[in-house]
C-alpha cells in the first residue's frame, strides 16, 4: 500500500516536470491619457508651439520615437522601465497658415516590438486679414461692408459703450471658403459732436481692432403728413426743403424732430390756416389746413415756415400747392389714350413725358412741354396748334417727324433741335408764321424735307448743323430755301 502511494506521487512529479515550458511572456503597453477614436490626444498644442505630455504602462522596457517628422520633435524622456511612465512630447511652432498637422510618437521595446503609438495634433497659423481696419460714417444711420479673411472661427467683439450705437455681424450669405462679409452698421447720431467706437475681430491668439468714427452735427428734419400718410420733399438742401402737394383741400401736419432749439416763424398766406402747433424748443408739430386753388389755375402757389436754430443757422420749409397742371408719362406698353382716361377729373394736362409706347392721341392743347424718347414717329398733328407749348425735347430713335406735328406752336420755333436719328420731316411739320425760326440738325446728312416744314417762304431763319455738313445743307435746295443762314458747329 505504501509502495502503490508512492509511485503515485513519483508519477505525478514526473508528469509535471515534462509539461514545464521556457517561453517567453508578450511585450504588451497601454496609454492612460484619454484620446479620440482615431489615437489622437483631446489636447490640440497651439501653432505657435507646446509641451504635451501622456501617461501610458508597459510589461517591458521601451523606447519613445517619431520617425515621420520633418521637425525637431523633443521627447522627454526618450525611454524607460516597466511599468507607468509619463512622457513630455514638445513641438516647433507651424508656420502654415493653410494646414493643421499631426506626429505620431511610437513606443517600442527594447528588443524590438512595436507596442503602441500616440497621435498628437497641431493647429494651423491662425490667418486675419481684413480688407480695412478704419471707417468713417455721416451723421445719419448707415452701413459699410468690410471683408474678413480667416482660416479658423473668429469673435466680433464690440465694446460695451458703443454697442448703444454700432453693430457688426456677418453676412452669411456673402460668405465663402475663408473670406466673409462684415457688414457694419450706425444708427444716427443724435448728438452735436462725433463719437468713436472699437470692433475687435479675433480668431485663436491673433486679433485686429477696426476704429469707427462717426460724424456729429446739427439734426433738423421735418416730415409732412396728410392723413397720417407720409408724404416725400420735392427737394432738399441743407438750408432748404421743399413739399408739394396737391391743389384740393387739404389738412397737413409738419413734424420736426431736431438735436437744437430754435424758434418757427408762420407763413402769412390767406389760403393757409394754422390750426395748432405744439413746440417743445427741440421738437415740434405744425398742423394746418390749405384752401383749394380755383378751378383750372395752372400756377403754383407756395407759403414758407422759417425755424431760426440757436446756433445761428435759418432752415425753410417750402410748402408749394401745385396748379391744376399734371404731366402725363407714357412708357413701353402703355398708350397715350389710355394715361388720358386714368387723368383725375379737374387736373389739365400741361406736360407729356414719352419714353415709349403708342401715340394714338394728339396732345391737349392745354400742353407746355413735351419729350419725347423711345418712339420712331411722331404723328402727324401731333401738337397742332398747341400754342402753350415752350418746351420741347426729342430724343434719339425718332425717324420721322409727320405732318404739322407741331404746326403752330410758336414759342418752340426759336430753339428747334432735329434728333440725328430723323430721316423725314413732314409738311408744315413746324410751320409758324409769326417766328422767325432757329434750328438745329444733329443729323450730318440732311432729312428729307416737306413742303413749308419752318415757314411759307416769307421769312428765313438759322440752321446750325454738324461741322462738315454744311455744304451738304447749302446743296439741299428744301433745306437751303428755308434757311438764309446756315451755321456749323
Amino acid at each position: 500500500m505504501n509502495f502503490k502511494i508512492s509511485f503515485i506521487i513519483a508519477l505525478a512529479a514526473l508528469l509535471v516536470t515534462g509539461c514545464s515550458t521556457d517561453e517567453p511572456v508578450s511585450h504588451s503597453g497601454e496609454i492612460s491619457t484619454e484620446t479620440d477614436e482615431q489615437g489622437f490626444l483631446k489636447n490640440v498644442v497651439p501653432a505657435e508651439g507646446g509641451t504635451i505630455d501622456f501617461t501610458f504602462s508597459t510589461n517591458c522596457d521601451w523606447n519613445a520615437v517619431c520617425y515621420d517628422s520633418d521637425f525637431h520633435v523633443d521627447i522627454v524622456p526618450e525611454s524607460g522601465k516597466a511599468g507607468e511612465n509619463t512622457i513630455a512630447v514638445t513641438l516647433p511652432e507651424n508656420t502654415s497658415t493653410e494646414w493643421d498637422r499631426s506626429f505620431d510618437i511610437n513606443i517600442i521595446s527594447t528588443d524590438g516590438t512595436y507596442l503602441f503609438a500616440v497621435r498628437i495634433m497641431q493647429d494651423k497659423k491662425a490667418l486675419l486679414q481684413l480688407s480695412q481696419t478704419k471707417i468713417d460714417f455721416e451723421q445719419e444711420a448707415s452701413m459699410q461692408s468690410i471683408k474678413v479673411t480667416a482660416n479658423k472661427e473668429f469673435e466680433i467683439i464690440v465694446d460695451e459703450e458703443t454697442k448703444s450705437w454700432l453693430k457688426a455681424e456677418i453676412k452669411e450669405s456673402q460668405s465663402k471658403a475663408n473670406v466673409s462679409t462684415l457688414e457694419i452698421s450706425a444708427t444716427t447720431n443724435e448728438s452735436l459732436d462725433s463719437r468713436q467706437g472699437t470692433i475687435i475681430i479675433k480668431s485663436g491668439n491673433v486679433e485686429e481692432q477696426i476704429s469707427v468714427l462717426q460724424k456729429g452735427g446739427i439734426i433738423f428734419n421735418t416730415e409732412l403728413f396728410r392723413n397720417d400718410e407720409a408724404l416725400s420733399s420735392s427737394s432738399q438742401s441743407n438750408n432748404y426743403i421743399q413739399y408739394s402737394v396737391s391743389p384740393k383741400q387739404n389738412t397737413y401736419s409738419v413734424k420736426i424732430k431736431s438735436n437744437i432749439d430754435w424758434d418757427c416763424t408762420l407763413p402769412n398766406a390767406d389760403w393757409i390756416i394754422i390750426n395748432n402747433t405744439e413746440f417743445d424748443g427741440k421738437n415740434g408739430e405744425v398742423t394746418f389746413s390749405v384752401t383749394q386753388q380755383d378751378a383750372g389755375v395752372l400756377e403754383d402757389r407756395t407759403a414758407e415756415f422759417v425755424f431760426a436754430c440757436n446756433n445761428g443757422d435759418v432752415k425753410t420749409l417750402r410748402f408749394e400747392q401745385r396748379g391744376w397742371g399734371v404731366t402725363v408719362y407714357v412708357s413701353d406698353g402703355e398708350k397715350l389714350s389710355q394715361k388720358y382716361r386714368e387723368v383725375e377729373e379737374g387736373y389739365i394736362v400741361t406736360g407729356l413725358y414719352i419714353t415709349g409706347g403708342t401715340l394714338d392721341e394728339n396732345a391737349d392743347k392745354s400742353v407746355r412741354s413735351v419729350s419725347i424718347s423711345g418712339v420712331e414717329t411722331v404723328p402727324n398733328n401731333f401738337c397742332l396748334n398747341c400754342e402753350n407749348l415752350s418746351r420741347l425735347s426729342l430724343g434719339d430713335g425718332i425717324t420721322k417727324i409727320g405732318t404739322s406735328a407741331f404746326q403752330n406752336c410758336s414759342k418752340i420755333i426759336s430753339s428747334v433741335s432735329i434728333p440725328k436719328t430723323v430721316t423725314y420731316i413732314g409738311d408744315r411739320a413746324f410751320l409758324c408764321y409769326r417766328s422767325y425760326p432757329r434750328v438745329t440738325c444733329y443729323n450730318p446728312t440732311p432729312p428729307t424735307l416737306g413742303s413749308d416744314v419752318f415757314h411759307d417762304g416769307t421769312g428765313m431763319g438759322i440752321l446750325r448743323v454738324p461741322l462738315g455738313s454744311k455744304p451738304k445743307y447749302k446743296a439741299n435746295s428744301s433745306w437751303s430755301k428755308q434757311f438764309d443762314q446756315i451755321e456749323e458747329f
